[in-house]
């Protein structure tokens, strides 16, 4: 699991996702990024990164009691 710079990552994750470097630093600062480091050092796992951005659908149950053909 490569750790990138916050550069390095704003730049080839906007290539990765068709986003600009500037939507990807936003993340960051919105939080849906995940990071290790301080305020001024982030590093990111693309790992755990390609993770958080992953939409995951939830399939839910039909509800009971409906009606009956």
């Amino acid at each position: 699991m490569p750790l990138l710079t916050t550069t390095e990552l704003a730049n080839e994750l906007a290539d990765r996702l068709h986003v600009s470097p500037a939507t990807v630093r936003r993340w960051v600062l919105e939080g849906k990024l995940p990071y290790v480091g301080g305020a001024r050092s982030k590093r990111f796992d693309l790992d755990a990164v390609m993770a958080a951005l992953t939409y995951t659908p939830t399939v839910r149950p039909p509800k009971s009691g409906g009606r009956k053909d």
